[in-house]
């Protein structure tokens, strides 16, 4: 008997079954689930095998949950576009060196904002953010770790007018930032700030942000 016709019909019997075993006049094998009539057979049992179960709607549910997340998630891929590469900005940060070891040369205290920069706390000094004051003794230090990186960042580390520059366009930016919030300030309704104050004001903030 062919061996998938043995199969079949293993699957189609009860669990427990008796099974015939005989060969023919040309010595080929059979196996029938009736014994044959006129041969000699020898009888075989087995243990025939369980049905494929098949799985319950919570299984067939919970596979389609997750072919479903896959496609989402190929799909989600697929339209993201790739993130561009953030180009670090040499020029700005030879800039706040320069800006960086400018404040320190200041006689004033000096302290380094959030920003990780280095402010000193001069009369019109606005800031608001938290303060971390250089300690005299550590002055030295934090001027050598600041010109390393004017050194490491500028083209043209010694240039002592562009040093020089740096620091002067930060103390503009600041004045004009200071004129800024006074106008601001004055501008409210609340405030009824007279009409030549205001005036005032105005040309202040336009000489200073020139």
């Amino acid at each position: 008997m062919h061996r998938a016709a043995i199969l079949f019909l293993l699957l189609a019997m009860p669990l427990h079954a008796e099974v015939y075993r005989w060969v023919d006049e040309e010595g080929n094998v059979h196996f029938s689930d009736k014994k044959p009539v006129g041969r000699e057979s020898q009888e075989v049992e087995v243990d025939a095998p369980l049905p494929a179960a098949e799985p319950d709607e919570g299984e067939l549910r919970r596979l389609e949950l997750v072919r479903q997340a896959e496609e989402r998630f190929r799909e989600t891929v697929k339209l993201t576009p790739p993130a561009e590469e953030v180009q670090f900005d040499r020029v700005g940060a030879c800039r706040d060196a320069r800006r960086n070891y400018g404040a320190l040369q200041e006689v004033m205290p000096v302290y380094r904002a959030e920003d990780g920069n280095l402010r000193p706390q001069w009369q019109g000094d606005y800031y608001q953010g938290d303060r971390r004051y250089i300690a005299d003794e550590d002055r030295d230090a934090v001027q050598d770790e600041v010109w390393r990186d004017v050194q490491k960042y500028c083209e043209q580390p010694g240039d002592l007018a562009a040093m020089q520059r740096a620091y002067d366009d930060w103390i503009d930016g600041e004045h004009c930032e200071i004129a800024r919030q006074r106008l601001a300030q004055a501008e409210r309704p609340e405030n009824r700030t007279p009409m030549d104050v205001l005036q005032r004001l105005r040309q202040a903030y336009r000489t200073s942000c020139r």
